[in-house]
């Protein structure tokens, strides 16, 4: 058996135990350091003229890595659709500028997820809205 001692100091832990292969009450415990991550979203502007690009910029606070930028269309009869899903990468300066033309005038949002990596913890945005017209 191998014995680990770590001091940690004051924060909120989250510990998971499983049982081994013999069900004598033989207990393993390994343990996953992750940084926390905050991912925000930003755009160039709030209103985008009719066959004019947007600027979608994305912050992921500590991490760099994959993230993926979905975008929103409001239906007035069916609410918000999917419109489209945008794949980027967020460099070590912890920022992606993705440009996009929105192909119709309307109401549309955006918002975007960090998948996380082995060091750092997944996140995601809120929405951001933003009109074509």
């Amino acid at each position: 058996m191998r014995t680990l001692r770590q001091q940690v100091g004051p924060g909120h832990y989250f510990a998971l135990v499983r049982a081994g292969r013999r069900t004598s009450g033989a207990y393993s415990f390994s343990v996953a350091v992750r940084e926390i991550t905050f991912t925000s979203v930003a755009l160039s502007s709030r209103y985008v003229a009719a066959g004019g690009a947007v600027m979608i910029s994305v912050r992921v606070a500590v991490a760099a890595g994959p993230v993926k930028v979905e975008i929103d269309r409001f239906d007035p009869l069916q609410g918000w659709v999917f419109a489209r899903l945008i794949h980027a990468v967020v460099g070590r300066g912890g920022s992606a500028a993705i440009g996009w033309t929105p192909p119709a005038p309307g109401r549309w949002r955006a918002r975007a997820a960090f998948a996380g990596t082995a060091a750092a913890s997944p996140s995601s945005s809120g929405f951001v809205f933003f009109g074509v017209g």
